[in-house]
């Protein structure tokens, strides 16, 4: 699609009390194009023009429109999650909220400990009432800095984050129906993401076999295995999910198929031949 084209797809794009209203994925795609370009999108983690497509197309799902949610939709630790205010405009917004009440936790001092959210629906009688204070932050480890790291908003904003971690914990639980699995992004922030680790692959029965014979071993490039290898790697698996009761963890060794055995023989009698 030419830049003349794409600007007069813009054109056609209507414009309501909303915003503008994209009416295909292509309308989509580039307005995501245009904003990933003015750099707008960049402190919220959406450094891509797919990611900032797909919190547009977030945004126009939960009926908030694309800029909406590119501005109020984040990435954090690879997942898209909402800032507290839009989850709080989206409940107002279903009109299954009776009445919401968030109350600080003063010390004698005058000091905010914590905070407690409490919120009713028009459907249930019961409240919702989830409180957050400092020494629960404390405990997941959410006020230390680590090395190599600047402090964050949990040092230099920390009320309202015990604000917003009530607040969150009471809108999923209470307005699962409504936020439909989003997690709230104060809730994420301070979260360490998973480390990955890399797990060589372990020898097989029959690299074993083949070792005892002399055979050579073929060579393998990274991230790539032959069908030997393969195979043997799926059946060790299957044998660890049903390791025996007796040995917790452990799992019987695989028997060659007849495939795997027949390849062991044509390989050691090739070999020997060439002896």
């Amino acid at each position: 699609m030419t830049d003349s084209s794409r600007t007069e797809l813009v054109k056609r794009m209507p414009v309501s009390k909303a915003g503008l209203m994209p009416r295909t994925i292509d309308d989509v795609w580039i307005l995501a194009e245009r904003y990933y370009k003015s750099t707008l999108g960049l402190k919220n983690g959406l450094d891509s023009v797919e990611k900032v497509f797909v919190a547009g197309a977030m945004g126009i799902e939960l009926g908030v429109g694309f800029f909406q949610g590119v501005q109020n939709i984040a990435v954090i630790n690879g997942k898209a999650v909402v800032w507290g205010d839009l989850a709080l405009a989206l409940v107002q917004q279903s009109g299954k909220l009776e009445e919401i009440v968030e109350e600080p936790i003063v010390q004698s001092d005058g000091q905010v400990v914590g905070f407690t959210c409490t919120a009713c629906r028009k459907d249930k009688p019961e409240p919702i009432t989830h409180t957050f204070t400092i020494k629960d932050a404390d405990r997941a480890g959410l006020l230390k800095v680590r090395p190599g790291k600047e402090p964050g908003v949990w040092h230099h904003y920390p009320q309202r984050m015990l604000q917003m971690r009530a607040r969150a914990w009471t809108l999923r639980d209470g307005f699962a129906d409504v936020l439909k699995g989003l997690q709230i992004r104060e809730e994420m922030e301070g979260m360490v993401e998973a480390e990955v680790v890399s797990v060589e692959p372990s020898e097989t029965r029959t690299d074993r076999i083949k070792a005892a014979l002399g055979v050579p071993q073929t060579p393998v490039e990274d991230g790539s295995a032959n069908n030997d290898t393969n195979s043997e790697a799926e059946d060790t698996t299957v044998m660890e999910d049903s390791s025996s009761p007796g040995t917790p963890g452990a799992a019987e060794e695989p028997v060659l198929s007849d495939d795997d055995m027949a390849d062991v023989v044509r390989e050691a009698a090739e070999h020997q031949g060439n002896l």
